[in-house]
């Protein structure tokens, strides 16, 4: 909702992939770390020094540098302000401000992003939790040494979000992005399992697998930025968040389960997970109409509109 004020709907994939962003640094960081930490301290150590981060260094920084709105920020520069505030009043002209909690919970396409919402979070958070134990599996070594080859993901991550966010932003089939990007992530996972023997070929494709499985960000949820009306955005944005993160829990359970059932074995939790991201695809290509945004072909030069068309046409 935040990048809503601060953004036009045909920069948002940009900004939200970029925003996403943060994800893949905060694991290139906190990767190698662990494995460090774990090299002379235990699990209890970890959690305690990775989790005072937020407290010392997030907090702080977002209550100085964050407001609301351009017209909040002292930081911004008038012309920027006027260009951010003059684009966001053209697309909601005529749009109502407001509306009851009621009108979120009838909307159909409120929750078929909660759907796709949630079916990308179990393959994800699956993915994202089980990563190490992946590559334990597949290489081996310390807890050092796994977790440096952990963080390379999140390097291929960052940049699957920018390259996916900027063509969504460019052709306007935001649905579309988002499918190809979760098919990629899936069949790359399951991939990277049966072929684990080849450890180099398995860590490229697991690779390939988390940045499919994150670079769908930015393309969803500009998508649905513009799916739902502005009087419901807010309630929407809220309603899609706490119920499709409930996939956060479901995904890493699961994968552990699976595991168990099939003495250790990664490729039963793979293949689900795959199809978790596949299903997150499929209904996102029920929104094309109400996410994707219109193509605009420029006029022909020396052409009336209807002329233009008609050339098209023929």
């Amino acid at each position: 909702m935040l990048i809503s004020h601060w953004f036009p709907a045909r920069e948002r994939a940009r900004a939200y992939g970029f925003w996403m962003m943060n994800i893949a640094i905060a694991s290139i960081i906190t990767a190698p770390l662990s494995g460090w930490i774990l090299t002379w301290g235990d699990w209890r150590t970890l959690f305690f020094i990775e989790g005072i981060f937020p407290f010392l260094i997030a907090a702080p920084l977002w209550w100085l540098l964050v407001a609301d709105r351009p017209s909040q920020a002292s930081w911004v520069s008038r012309e920027e302000r006027e260009y951010i505030e003059t684009s966001l009043a053209r697309e909601n002209a005529g749009a109502p401000r407001s509306a009851g909690l009621h009108e979120v919970f009838r909307s159909s396409v409120v929750w078929r992003l909660v759907l796709v919402y949630f079916f990308v979070q179990v393959g994800f958070y699956g993915l994202n939790l089980w990563l190490p134990h992946l590559v334990k599996t597949t290489i081996g070594g310390s807890y050092l040494i796994v977790g440096a080859v952990t963080a390379i993901p999140y390097v291929f991550a960052i940049a699957g979000l920018w390259i996916n966010a900027h063509s969504a932003d460019r052709t306007g089939r935001y649905s579309i992005h988002v499918m190809v990007s979760l098919t990629i992530g899936a069949v790359a996972l399951v991939l990277s399992v049966a072929l684990g023997q080849y450890v180099a070929l398995s860590i490229f494709l697991v690779s390939i697998a988390m940045a499919g499985a994150l670079a769908y960000d930015g393309p969803f949820w500009a998508s649905a930025s513009r799916a739902v009306p502005v009087a419901l955005a807010g309630g929407a944005m809220g309603l899609i968040n706490a119920l499709g993160n409930l996939g956060g829990f479901a995904g890493p359970y699961v994968g552990g389960w699976l595991q168990d059932a099939s003495g250790g074995s990664f490729l039963s939790t793979a293949v689900v997970l795959a199809v978790a991201l596949l299903l997150g695809g499929l209904v996102m290509l029920t929104l094309r109409k109400q996410a994707d945004r219109r193509a605009v072909t420029p006029p022909v030069p020396g052409r009336a509109p209807d002329q233009a068309r008609a050339g098209r046409q023929n």
